[in-house]
């Protein structure tokens, strides 16, 4: 009769454990998404302190995933415009909790650590490709084929 107790204790702590994780992941910001908030609250109000004013561009607006897919899905007017939506894309999924899509994921293969350290250098240098470009299409291009070797 103990043995019975104890399976029912252990499996009331495993649930319990479980229930707690489960609630930690969807109570939980990503460590890098609250970084970069910080610090824009904190360039917002030295803005402030010291009388500057922001431009619209400085102050980031972020869009909810369906708006992003939504904007992915109409055309794009330059392969420039194509890679900044694929960026915000992906920024959205990740912020809301999805898998990263630039990482491979299914029954045969299982991410790595390794595979989110590559996918977020790759985006950054997508970002930095784009920075660079300018919005020229050809310099865009021609920077992502140097930088991918």
């Amino acid at each position: 009769m103990t043995e019975e107790m104890t399976n029912q204790i252990e499996q009331v702590d495993n649930t319990a454990y479980i229930d707690a994780i489960r609630d930690l992941k969807e109570n939980t910001v990503d460590r890098k998404l609250y970084q970069k908030l910080k610090d824009e609250r904190d360039t917002l109000i030295k803005s402030l302190t010291n009388g500057d004013s922001l431009a619209a561009a400085e102050v980031a607006q972020v869009r909810s995933l369906a708006e992003c897919r939504e904007d992915f899905l109409a055309p794009s007017k330059s392969e420039c415009d194509y890679l900044e939506k694929v960026l915000a894309l992906r920024e959205a999924a990740m912020r809301e909790g999805e898998l990263d899509p630039f990482v491979a994921d299914g029954h045969h293969v299982t991410p790595t650590p390794y595979d989110y350290q590559r996918a977020q250098e790759i985006a950054d240098i997508y970002r930095e490709c784009l920075d660079y470009a300018d919005g020229d299409d050809k310099v865009l291009i021609n920077e992502i084929q140097r930088r991918m070797r």
